[in-house]
């Protein structure tokens, strides 16, 4: 019996390819969720191929469960027993390699329970790029520690006159600013692996893997095996692309679609993604962009299942501003851009640094793939955003860079 563990529409669509591609049988399929997310589990379980299955799992985990608290790593750490007591697993696949999916990793290890790891997406190869980035030093940490501290005592004075009493509101919001400052201060002591041993040292033997790094696995199925190779030990790399087959409510979904029906082999699809920069200044880089290049083009704005109703309703506004020849995809239900991508074929796909795009190249071959990274960047640079954001988003286009050929403007 195999178990696969996931948690959004992209690793379902990968697990699935997985199962046809390797002919598996008696396969367990387990969604992770949150009550902050249970708008996605329905979709999940609908979207399941239920011929790979004989049974589907949804397992509520606590809320932000990668902040971690003694308590909430002892409940997942049971959840998951509890998981594993139900079946008799011979194989256990998951997407993730850190934070909660250690106690997977250790449950298999004890029960002499092969583990495997297939492909979520760029961040399965991020530990290529990792070596490269330099430890913040400390007067960086404590700079950036006072900096965050700033914003702190900022919002505890805005937020003061938001209360009817004045006075006592700002006391308590200075204090818990004053306490969180305090913190900050004192971590900047440690690099961030420091961090981690110290901490760690205080929690039980039992859930202390939560620290760690999965590094060795039976089997890997990844779609860059020998990039894989320099990061994981393993007994077998396999390649994985997912063939992003549909069920027919999906394929129907995607021709009968208003919002695709313009989309052809002509189009341009621009395939968004979200990153803590102010949303107008994100659409505006964006819509330049595409206005210098493709003012003559069909121009299909494809959204991020994180992008909000905000950032929607901005690009709308922004293509008339733009006068771009360019319609929205907004469909009722989350689906893969890669699957859009099968069905339309368009010329063309443009993006930062999105999975989609080294996808791409691999499921349609004919399709041309561009990644704006370097424009995006010097725009966010001149606008001196914050110095964390474009160091996260060098890191992905590096990582953008090493797995692909992909042309960056």
């Amino acid at each position: 019996m195999n178990l696969f563990v996931i948690s959004n529409i992209g690793q379902l669509y990968q697990a699935q390819a997985l199962i046809r591609k390797e002919h598996l049988d008696d396969n367990v399929m387990v969604i992770l969720y949150t009550k902050l997310n249970t708008t996605i589990l329905d979709y999940l379980v609908g979207s399941v191929d239920s011929s790979l299955f004989t049974n589907v799992e949804p397992l509520l985990l606590p809320n932000n469960p990668n902040k971690f608290t003694r308590r909430k790593l002892v409940r997942i750490r049971n959840q998951y027993e509890q998981l594993f007591n139900s079946y008799n697993f011979e194989k256990v696949f998951i997407c993730s390699f850190e934070s909660h999916y250690n106690f997977i990793k250790d449950i298999s290890l004890e029960r002499n329970i092969e583990l495997m790891l297939f492909e979520e997406g760029t961040a399965t190869y991020k530990f290529l790029i990792d070596h490269d980035v330099e430890e913040p030093n400390f007067a960086q940490r404590f700079k950036q520690a006072l900096r965050i501290s700033k914003n702190d005592f900022k919002k505890a004075y805005k937020n003061s006159f938001l209360h009817d009493i004045i006075r006592k509101s700002f006391i308590i919001q200075s204090i818990k600013a004053l306490f969180k400052t305090a913190k900050r201060v004192a971590a900047s002591l440690f690099t961030m692996k420091q961090r981690n041993r110290l901490k760690s040292s205080f929690y039980p033997n039992k859930i202390r893997s939560v620290f760690s790094t999965i590094e060795e696995f039976d089997e890997l199925y990844v779609a860059f095996p020998n990039k894989a190779k320099e990061i994981f030990k393993a007994k077998r790399y396999n390649e994985l692309v997912s063939d992003y087959s549909l069920n027919e409510e999906t394929t129907n979904l995607i021709e009968e679609s208003e919002a695709l029906k313009n989309l052809t082999t002509e189009s341009i699809v621009f395939v968004n993604q979200k990153y803590n920069v102010p949303i107008d200044l994100h659409v505006k880089v964006i819509l330049s962009f595409l206005a210098e290049r493709y003012a003559n083009e069909q121009i299909f704005i494809k959204f991020h299942p994180k992008d909000t109703k905000l950032m929607k309703e901005t690009f709308a506004k922004g293509i008339s501003r733009y006068n771009l020849n360019a319609e929205i995809i907004d469909l009722d239900i989350e689906v893969p851009f890669e699957a859009i991508l099968k069905v339309k074929k368009p010329k063309m796909v443009i993006g930062i640094s999105s999975t989609s795009l080294i996808y791409t190249e691999k499921i349609i071959p004919s399709t041309i793939t561009l990644s704006c990274a370097n424009y995006y960047i010097q725009n966010l640079v001149s606008k001196k955003i914050d110095k964390k954001v474009i160091d996260t988003l060098t890191f992905h286009k590096k990582i953008l860079e090493t797995l692909s050929d992909i042309e960056v403007k």
